[in-house]
């Protein structure tokens, strides 16, 4: 089971409707084409593919999961582990 990240700071689960997350569920989530961020204990952090481009406020929550550093996450996203992924 995995958790929606929301740019407003709120986080909640997100259950998949399945055994694992479909790529529509994904998408839903986080309102677009998604990319998949793998993250070294395994989880993944799944974001919309087009939220530079689309200007979506950074999200605090999902960027401190890449740790100090890193190019900041914008948009919701959704955290959950490789293998809950279909």
């Amino acid at each position: 089971m995995g958790n929606l990240i929301r740019t407003d700071g709120t986080v909640s689960e997100y259950p998949p409707k399945g055994k694992k997350y479909t790529l529509a569920e994904l998408q839903a989530a986080v309102g677009g084409d998604i990319t998949l961020i793998p993250l070294p204990d395994w989880s993944m952090l799944v974001v919309n593919e087009d939220g530079r481009r689309l200007n979506l406020p950074v999200n605090a929550g999902a960027s401190a999961q890449l740790g100090r550093g890193a190019v900041p996450i914008v948009g919701d996203a959704v955290l959950c582990r490789r293998r809950e992924i279909d």
